[in-house]
């Protein structure tokens, strides 16, 4: 397990696109750049139940390698890493031990930055209204094929959550890159 690929494959890209926006929202911001929307099984490996970390941080490298591929980067732009490779790389910058790569451990938002940093260093949208943000989610969690956006964002897949949303009881880490985008 922990396989994958290393792939650039027909993946939906920019799924919150056709989202209707919550009744109460003025003034919305969002991200420039394309991203390709990964979630579990997407490229016929099965992680359901300890990928969804990684999944997002494939997200957030695709949006990235967008954006270094737009800015006609004279150096050659790595693939958006598999499963494995994220375990490996994980061991390669002293995150974790050996024992991760092909196994079933999740990782969370604070892997997904350490990967983010080391290796190159999204929020996809954030509305203010009323001293309340909301956000835009495209989970991972997904199991399935993905053909089509609005069917994605009709079941609750691609959605705003507002802030209020979030326990107040629990820890929530978030991890949110920012790079220059190419506009």
């Amino acid at each position: 397990m922990g396989g994958g690929q290393n792939y650039v494959c027909d993946l939906l890209t920019n799924v919150h696109r056709g989202l209707q926006l919550p009744a109460d929202v003025s003034e919305v911001e969002l991200v420039f750049g394309d991203y390709l929307y990964y979630h579990y099984g997407c490229d016929g490996f099965d992680d359901r139940g300890w990928g969804c970390g990684y999944r997002t941080l494939m997200t957030l490298c695709s949006w990235i390698r967008g954006q270094l591929k737009s800015q006609e980067s004279s150096y050659s732009l790595p693939p958006v890493p598999s499963n494995r490779r994220i375990q490996e790389i994980l061991v390669e910058i002293g995150d974790k031990e050996n024992d991760i790569i092909g196994s079933k451990q999740w990782i969370g938002s604070v892997e997904v930055c350490v990967c983010l940093c080391i290796r190159l260093v999204l929020m996809q949208s954030m509305n203010i209204c009323n001293s309340t943000l909301t956000f835009t989610f495209q989970d991972p969690h997904f199991w399935g094929e993905a053909t089509d956006a609005a069917i994605l964002q009709a079941n609750g897949w691609v959605t705003w959550k507002p802030l209020s949303d979030f326990l107040e009881s629990s820890f929530y880490n978030m991890c949110l890159p920012q790079i220059t985008a190419v506009r």
